[in-house]
């Protein structure tokens, strides 16, 4: 009686932690389809915005952590970092929209973690170089147990 009493105490324990490891995966793989489609979905809004532009702000080279551009409705519109709520932001005007959703966040809003980079080609032509961060917002996680993945991409201005 008692050593079946220890057979199904150990068998429980291992099903119990074998249960918690799958539920801990299933969440981080949530968390990591999450940042993807923000991140997706950002560099899509900018990509659209900067090549249907009609000018850059400031093109100098060197790196930024926001960028304004030149709509073609001559409205000006800012992707910026929210260094408050750590949010992808587009300011259209005054009008901000927020780009990625409270689930994830940049980890701060400096060159390292979001970069604008204008240069500009002996014709004329504009290329901005987008790159930036994004984690799982608002974890007390160490660095090893949170999700990152960083987006890059390159735009060049079709109306330029």
């Amino acid at each position: 009686m008692m050593i079946t009493i220890v057979i199904v105490g150990i068998i429980s324990t291992v099903l119990s932690a074998a249960l918690f490891g799958l539920l801990h995966g299933a969440s981080k793989a949530d968390i990591i389809k999450e940042i993807k489609q923000n991140g997706d979905y950002t560099v899509a809004v900018m990509e659209i915005k900067i090549r249907n532009s009609l000018d850059v702000s400031t093109c100098t080279g060197v790196a930024s952590n926001q960028l304004t551009i030149l709509n073609s409705d001559n409205t000006q519109s800012t992707f910026q970092c929210n260094s408050t709520s750590l949010a992808i932001e587009e300011n259209i005007s005054g009008t901000i929209r927020v780009l990625t959703n409270s689930a994830v966040a940049v980890p701060a809003c400096d060159t390292a973690n979001i970069a604008f980079t204008c240069t500009s080609s002996t014709t004329g032509a504009k290329a901005i170089s987008i790159a930036f961060n994004l984690k799982e917002a608002g974890t007390n996680k160490t660095a090893a147990e949170t999700s990152f993945q960083l987006f890059k991409t390159q735009v060049s201005l079709r109306n330029k």
